[in-house]
């Protein structure tokens, strides 16, 4: 399989805090990993220097073979990276439409007038907000905030979608409902990495995962291995107390 992403030893510092430290892996073209870890284990930060929210204090992230970790958010969004946030982040004063319209502002082809709005159309389409498109960002529901969310990262027709724990906080029908939608982004060809605590979820739409603890990769491989591993279950768990 062709490789999308890679990162070098990739390091991040925050004074004296190390929050991400020496983590290298690879992501190849179609797939779906998932980024698991206990909280503050540096998932959020390891997305944030792929995104490029946060740059890097040391290694390299390379996308598509061209190293990216010293551009600027526009910039790695026009390269084909686009994400959802773990608090959803919505324009609410503008419609639907109009906040997915702005995800086009930011992706590698330039859109303008009704062929702007025919293509924010076709990706509320494909999260089911399409009837919903002149309302504003307010009114809507939860879920339905994290959709236009995903609508308008899609609306960016990114090679590569980074999902931090875009399922979480749904209720269980809500919740096969995302894996669905997930599932169909996945279909259409998608290359994903996904932050999420929802282990069914993980096994339903991961076929790999990587786990972080303390900053620090300790796993990669299948997810069904991957979580047999004595090591990430002690980092979820806690390791045993010996009398």
């Amino acid at each position: 399989m062709t490789v999308l992403l890679q990162t070098e030893d990739l390091t991040k510092r925050f004074g004296g805090l190390t929050a991400v430290r020496g983590v290298s892996f690879t992501l190849s073209f179609g797939e779906v990993v998932g980024l698991l870890g206990p909280n503050g284990s540096g998932k959020t930060t390891l997305l944030n220097m792929i995104s490029g929210a946060h740059r890097a204090t040391s290694g390299q992230i390379n996308f598509e073979g061209h190293p990216i970790q010293n551009l600027r958010p526009d910039q790695i969004s026009k390269q084909g990276i686009a994400r959802t946030f773990q608090l959803v982040k919505v324009l609410p004063t503008m419609t639907v439409l109009e906040n997915t319209i702005c995800g086009l502002a930011f992706g590698s082809s330039r859109m303008w007038g009704a062929e702007a709005e025919g293509k924010a159309m076709e990706k509320l389409h494909q999260v089911g907000l399409a009837d919903k498109a002149k309302q504003p960002a307010a009114t809507l529901t939860y879920i339905d905030s994290k959709r236009l969310e995903l609508a308008r990262a899609l609306a960016a027709d990114p090679h590569l979608l980074l999902l931090d724990e875009w399922l979480s906080g749904l209720t269980p029908e809500e919740l096969q409902e995302g894996i669905k939608l997930i599932k169909s982004i996945r279909d259409a060809g998608a290359s994903i990495l996904i932050v999420e605590h929802i282990m069914s979820a993980i096994r339903e739409l991961c076929p790999r995962c990587i786990v972080m603890n303390a900053g620090e990769k300790i796993a990669d491989g299948l997810t069904g291995d991957v979580l047999q591993q004595q090591d990430v279950i002690e980092a979820y768990l806690g390791a045993p107390h010996h009398a």
